[in-house]
């Protein structure tokens, strides 16, 4: 118990951030942590939880923990899903994933179980509706895995299956495991430094809304593969939509594994970057439909032909060149002239800034 204790130590209170559910235990199973979640979606307390078995909370079907804890030595995590029963005798569907914690000598200190709420509360079921081109498109990477994240409950609500490819993690694993999974895979040396840097880059494109959204906020680190190796990852995340007030409310990360490069000393140079961005994901990452804080006086000045409004208009709800290119039947370097066309005539200087000069104008 003692080395889990020391483990969590200077992570512990990251967990607070998620609305998914965390618990801590040993190698017996016994609970010794869980975040402030755990108690609301299950209602059971801290003196009700903490020092007891996993084994002695109802579940259907019930949890075999020694078969979970040699499973898990096998591959390191697992989800299931399951019945939850609440201390008020309530069912509720949850998705659990267990993961062996290792220390930095790569040996085990104990268990972490993520528990989602299956529930979907009406502004994610919309969100996630209104977002299914992007998720349809996002299938097709197979360099990087993407996924996106909830900001204000710190949760992953969508993940690419190449997940697998770069981490070793099921997508389902990956969504199961979300907020605590990640935390629980980076080294604890390096984990305020990338929560700081996390933290600083909502904090800029908060405090300044659309001015910062085309700039991706970039972050490399260390992190754990499922099978217990360490692995160099580039990580770059846009903000993908925002609240009623303004502020962000979804991401969308794009991780590769750069092990090799790093091991060789290379950088990837600022073409690569574009390029892996310039692809069906590009503009994808755009959605600032609520950039019209207030009605805007109509009136279109500028003389577009019917084929750049056409353009324009899947621009708008966040098409990129190639998926333009394939509904409009036209070559991806027709529809970039119509872009750069469009770009020139509005004096706008990227495509968010096309969406947003155009909103403003009522250009349509």
């Amino acid at each position: 118990m003692k080395r889990l204790l020391e483990y969590l130590k200077p992570i512990r209170a990251l967990f607070n951030y998620t609305h998914d559910g965390v618990l801590f235990t040993d190698l017996k199973g016994l609970i010794q942590v869980h975040n402030d979640s755990v108690t609301k979606i299950t209602g059971y307390t801290s003196d009700d939880l903490i020092g007891t078995s996993c084994e002695a909370f109802q579940q259907e079907p019930k949890i075999d923990f020694p078969e979970i804890i040699q499973s898990l030595l096998n591959k390191n995590t697992l989800a299931k899903e399951i019945i939850c029963i609440r201390k008020d005798g309530k069912k509720i569907p949850v998705k659990t994933c267990f993961s062996l914690l290792r220390n930095k000598d790569n040996n085990p200190v104990g268990m972490m179980i993520s528990i989602k709420d299956e529930s979907l509360t009406e502004p994610e079921i919309e969100f996630m509706n209104k977002q299914e081109h992007i998720l349809r498109a996002l299938n097709f990477r197979h360099d990087e895995y993407c996924y996106i994240g909830d900001v204000i409950s710190r949760r992953f609500t969508f993940c690419t299956d190449t997940v697998e490819n770069v981490l070793g993690y099921t997508s389902d694993e990956f969504i199961n495991g979300g907020y605590a999974l990640g935390l629980s895979s980076v080294p604890e040396d390096s984990l305020n430094d990338l929560m700081k840097q996390f933290e600083e880059a909502i904090k800029r494109w908060n405090k300044e809304p659309f001015e910062h959204d085309n700039e991706p906020m970039i972050i490399e680190y260390n992190r754990r593969h499922k099978n217990g190796k360490w692995i160099w990852v580039h990580s770059e995340y846009y903000v993908l939509d925002r609240d009623e007030n303004r502020q962000v409310r979804h991401i969308i990360g794009f991780v590769r594994d750069d092990s090799q490069a790093k091991m060789h000393g290379m950088d990837l140079s600022e073409k690569d970057v574009l390029d892996l961005f310039n692809d069906e994901t590009t503009d994808l990452i755009r959605n600032i439909d609520i950039v019209r804080g207030s009605k805007m006086e109509s009136g279109n000045s500028v003389p577009l032909s019917e084929r750049e409004k056409e353009i324009l208009s899947l621009i708008k709800v966040g098409l990129s060149t190639k998926l333009i290119s394939a509904r409009l039947g036209l070559t991806v370097n027709t529809v970039n002239t119509y872009r750069k066309n469009l770009m020139a005539k509005l004096n706008a200087k990227n495509s968010a800034e096309l969406v947003k000069i155009s909103m403003e104008r009522n250009i349509s």
